[in-house]
């Protein structure tokens, strides 16, 4: 079997491990470019560190070298698995360091500035346009207030959505799973608006969100990419672009907001789908004026010297 073969035949199995659309576009990418690398030559250690070298050599962060070696290992382990290879050569690879960096996230600032352009453009717009960013408001105010994935948001249908009990029926962008997300009084009053607005597109289709042109011509249903551009074009018109906006910034925003309103650790992780706080620490961007909030309402020092004197 040769390399090329072990390759494609690895990008076909994948699809029942790893079916997102996603992972099938990065293990294409990375083993396109390490197959080129490679040609006929035998996969050893050396090889595949040579092929990191290239990387760095051509400029690629950390980061993407990184992301390289994670699809270089799934691809040597399932080929190991199947017996098309008799050792993993991975297994003498270091991984490669990774960045130590927080990730991004929405802030108020960026969440009022975009709120207030989308605004604007609905008293402003007529027709499709109007209708597209109405759209595109709710969709920012659903990801702040209850920190969906672009995947579940995109997938969210109608039938899913109970505006009186306030929760919808989410399916995870990760293994297809199901779960509940609440939302707020002020998300479910906005969402009805928006669905008496839907209706001038007729046929909506099943999505709460579904993707349409600028003329109002429903044209199916809208991607996770889709989403990402929709909140784009939202903070190029509030001038806010070199902020972070992006869907995954508002699911930090919302898991930040919520501690820093009162909500516990536990809660936050059962509202953004997380099987262990661990995981919901990462979202957590916290800074010294919060840390001295909570130092003041919790201090057994406060108030005490005042009172004994």
């Amino acid at each position: 079997m040769t390399n090329q073969d072990m390759m494609q035949q690895f990008i076909a199995d994948s699809m029942a491990f790893a079916p997102s659309s996603h992972s099938q576009r990065q293990y294409r990418y990375v083993l396109k470019g390490f197959g080129r690398f490679i040609g006929d030559k035998s996969l050893t250690a050396e090889s595949v560190l040579a092929f990191y070298g290239q990387l760095r050599e051509k400029g690629l962060a950390d980061a993407t070298v990184a992301s390289h070696d994670r699809v270089l290992r799934a691809f040597f382990g399932h080929a190991v698995l199947n017996g098309w290879l008799a050792q993993n050569p991975m297994r003498s690879v270091r991984r490669p360091r990774r960045p130590n960096r927080l990730p991004k996230s929405g802030d108020m600032v960026t969440f009022r500035a975009m709120v207030a352009a989308a605004l604007n453009s609905i008293i402003t717009d007529t027709n499709g346009g109007r209708l597209l960013n109405f759209r595109d408001l709710t969709m920012l105010v659903w990801l702040a207030d209850t920190g969906c994935r672009a995947a579940e948001l995109a997938d969210l249908r109608e039938h899913d959505v109970d505006l009186n009990g306030r929760f919808a029926l989410i399916r995870t962008g990760k293994g297809r799973k199901q779960r509940q997300v609440i939302f707020s009084s002020t998300t479910a009053q906005l969402t009805d608006s928006w669905l008496q607005q839907r209706c001038t597109l007729g046929d909506g289709g099943p999505y709460l969100f579904p993707s349409f042109s600028t003329k109002g011509e429903n044209v199916g249903a809208l991607t996770p990419s889709g989403v990402s551009q929709s909140l784009h074009r939202m903070a190029k018109k509030a001038g806010v672009s070199h902020r972070p906006h992006r869907a995954h910034a508002w699911r930090h925003f919302c898991a930040t907001e919520h501690i820093r309103n009162g909500a516990d650790l536990h809660s936050t992780a059962l509202i953004l789908g997380h099987a262990s706080t661990d995981v919901t620490r990462g979202y957590l961007h916290l800074d010294i004026g919060d840390l001295r909030m909570v130092h003041d309402r919790s201090s057994p020092i406060t108030g005490l010297l005042m009172t004994a004197l």
